[in-house]
């Protein structure tokens, strides 16, 4: 057997039980992040004071939006719904805030109010209701949520929302607030008939 062989094996050796260390400290660091996270999103929605404490941290601030929400679940026979219905914090004018959630709250309860009474004869029913948000943006001037909504029955129907918050003027941000009159009727019907 040459001599520098068993030098050879040792380094590797060596080698191999450092990159395994390496591999058991990312995993008990990336097992620690998620952990960490899970409590964060615990607390913030188990306790009001907590989420408005931690909206007040601007590097938390839109975190704190993006996982505050209220849940609405209903389960018979082969019919569920679950309806997330988001809760903005943290802006500036709390009124707009209150609106919002206000909002949110009446479009959750009004979905899950027609789910369970049924939608009328003859009429389309969906056996699963899903609905749910994503902040779609959070950035200084810009607050959007995006609201989902999954209806299930033979087939699946799914209508997508946005509502868009100038946070510098504390405005919920509407196609016809961005012009002057309603000329943008026509030029936009006429660019949409154009790509058809």
């Amino acid at each position: 057997i040459p001599g520098d062989l068993e030098s050879a094996v040792s380094k590797m050796i060596d080698k191999q039980s450092r990159t395994l260390r390496r591999l058991a400290v990312l995993r008990a660091a990336a097992a620690s992040g998620v952990a960490v996270f899970l409590v964060f999103v615990a607390v913030v929605n188990l306790s009001p004071a907590a989420a408005s404490a931690m909206g007040q941290i601007p590097m938390v601030r839109s975190l704190v939006r993006l996982v505050t929400f209220t849940e609405i679940s209903y389960q018979d026979g082969n019919r569920s719904a679950n309806i997330k219905v988001p809760q903005v914090e943290g802006l500036d004018d709390s009124d707009l805030g209150e609106l919002l959630n206000q909002k949110y709250l009446q479009e959750g309860s009004d979905l899950f109010k027609k789910f369970v009474e049924g939608y009328g004869e003859g009429q389309w029913s969906p056996q699963v209701l899903e609905a749910n948000f994503k902040v779609k943006a959070s950035t200084e001037n810009i607050f959007a949520v995006e609201t989902i909504v999954t209806e299930i029955a033979g087939s699946a129907k799914e209508s997508v929302h946005y509502d868009n918050i100038d946070l510098e003027n504390q405005i919920i941000i509407t196609l016809p607030s961005l012009f002057t009159d309603d000329r943008y009727i026509d030029v936009i019907s006429d660019n949409i008939k154009a790509q058809m």
